[in-house]
């Protein structure tokens, strides 16, 4: 009998040895469900399995949705030294196959790039000239490159530099006037990010002001068979435009369309004209 107490007696302590081992080495962190995350990315990115998610979140089992926060198991998770200021959400463990080797990471789902790289051409139709018995087929033209800055995973500001050719033709009744001007353009655009698919698929809506410098007028003037060319000096080097517009961006490529109102008459005395935008982003 003594023998069976002994016995039973060393098999609860091993099992309370295993069980408090287990709790010892599973330690979990929060995570809150972002828009196009599932199941299966939130295991993955985490080098856990939806099952044990499960066991931690009950509810998930049916379904998860953006802004529910989930129980996430980090399982054999030794001598982690947490840095001041930094939050358990920030930490990620990763450990080999024998164990021995733990690295810890800042949590990437949310983590997101500061800086990205962008380019942009565009092509906007100007109105014709107002007025009677004349008529136009004006346009303009540019290609810029340069970076957005994210001040939040959706809000970005955005700066770029280019070429802007535009050129703007009269046609009277016995008369014709084509203007061409050849610029720097500097846009500047604060938007935001409506993501539709993690950061695959999203609707950008934007507003912003275009600076162009223009570096050289070309302007020719016909009538009858007469033709004369000049390269007169622009009353007004700088001009400013406003710019509100709209981008579907599908897996870095975006395609966009924005309406430009002048601040000035460098198109003549119209309202404004709609552009169309194709780029990408890096």
């Amino acid at each position: 009998m003594n023998t069976f107490k002994k016995k039973l007696f060393s098999t609860i302590c091993m099992v309370t040895f295993s069980i408090c081992f287990v709790i010892a080495q599973t330690n979990t962190i929060k995570h809150s469900v972002d828009r196009g995350e599932t199941l299966t990315s939130i295991a993955k990115h985490y080098e856990t399995t939806e099952d044990k998610i499960i066991e931690f979140n009950p509810d998930a089992a049916q379904f998860i949705y953006v802004g529910m926060e989930l129980t996430i198991p980090i399982e054999k998770v030794s001598n982690i030294v947490k840095k001041e200021g930094e939050s358990q959400q920030e930490v990620l463990v990763k450990s080999n196959n024998s164990n021995q080797i733990i690295e810890i990471e800042k949590v990437k789902s949310h983590d997101f790039q500061k800086w990205n790289c962008t380019m942009n051409t565009s092509y906007g139709l100007i109105p014709k000239p107002k007025g009677t018995d004349i008529s136009g087929s004006s346009f303009t033209f540019s290609f810029t490159l340069g970076a957005n800055y994210n001040i939040t995973k959706s809000l970005f500001a955005g700066a770029r530099i280019g070429y802007l050719y535009s050129s703007t033709i009269s046609t009277g009744h016995l008369t014709t006037t084509d203007i061409e001007n050849h610029a720097i353009a500097i846009p500047l655009e604060l938007g935001y990010q409506f993501h539709m698919i993690h950061n695959n698929l999203a609707l950008i809506p934007y507003a912003g002001i275009d600076i162009n410098c223009i570096v050289k007028t070309n302007t020719e003037f016909s009538s009858g068979g007469n033709k004369e060319k000049k390269s007169p000096k622009p009353d007004n080097r700088l001009n400013f435009n406003g710019r509100i517009g709209l981008r579907l961006n599908l897996w870095g490529i975006y395609l966009g369309g924005s309406y430009v109102i002048p601040f000035d008459n460098t198109y003549g005395k119209n309202n404004g004209y709609p552009e169309i935008s194709l780029g990408w982003t890096i």
